[in-house]
């Protein structure tokens, strides 16, 4: 399964202007500073953040000054596709016709 933060944002473009801490890893994002005065969804890969049924998401300021707004917060999980041009790198006999595999886990 691949997981996603998903959440809208008000104040900056996108969410690579966001500082946040997923889990208390050291914070990503807000390096650069965007500015943006319109609702915009965000959606992020961040699989590899999560510790099972409890995690932590702490949202803060890029710097000061910078403010902005978050609501719809979520994580969502959904299967991982892989394309087949990916998977015959690995399997020659795969024959690339269809476009995507889902991989059962």
């Amino acid at each position: 399964m691949v997981a996603y933060l998903e959440y809208d944002l008000f104040g900056l473009a996108s969410h690579q202007s966001v500082a946040r801490s997923i889990n208390h890893n050291i914070a990503i994002g807000g390096e650069i500073i965007v500015p943006n005065s319109q609702w915009t969804h965000q959606k992020e890969q961040i699989s590899n953040l999560l510790y099972g049924k409890t995690n932590t998401i702490l949202f803060t300021s890029p710097g000061e000054g910078i403010k902005y707004k978050v609501k719809n917060l979520k994580i969502v999980f959904e299967k991982e596709k892989i394309r087949l041009y990916q998977l015959a790198r690995y399997y020659p006999e795969i024959n690339c016709i269809s476009k995507e595999v889902i991989l059962i886990h």
